[in-house]
């Protein structure tokens, strides 16, 4: 069962602790340098699923309290789990240009960039792209 949190003005720092300890409690691959049945397989994708829902429920909540320097770091964390993941990306962007760091936020959007291209040949989502246009 996935613990659901409140976001926006309900946002509390309890629920932030707990889901910052739930998610550190994921150490990445289930059963690493097994090799994997069917049913492996499937395990590793759900823990993952699961960390990546939380990491995201995470971002929204620091974002909603403005908790901008402790966004990067989590989002980071995120990108190394699930590089394609555009929420990972989405997330320190905006917490860089909310706290000022201009460069750093171009910085992270060419990262950005050469991940969508690498991987799938394609350019970051219009939202990313809208994000630094606006700042």
């Amino acid at each position: 069962m996935v613990a659901r949190f409140p976001t926006g003005d309900s946002m509390s720092s309890t629920a932030i602790h707990v889901l910052r300890t739930a998610l550190f409690l994921y150490r990445g691959e289930f059963a690493e340098g097994l090799i994997a049945g069917d049913y492996l397989e499937e395990e590793r994708r759900r823990l993952l699923d699961r960390w990546v829902h939380g990491a995201t429920a995470l971002l929204k909540m620091l974002a909603a309290g403005g908790r901008w320097e402790e966004i990067v770091p989590l989002a980071r964390s995120g990108i190394l789990r699930h590089p394609l993941h555009d929420k990972f990306h989405y997330h320190p962007i905006q917490a860089l240009l909310r706290s000022g760091n201009r460069t750093e936020a171009v910085r992270a959007y060419r990262e950005e960039e050469e991940i969508c291209h690498r991987e799938l040949r394609v350019l970051p989502s219009g939202r990313i792209e809208a994000l630094l246009d606006a700042a």
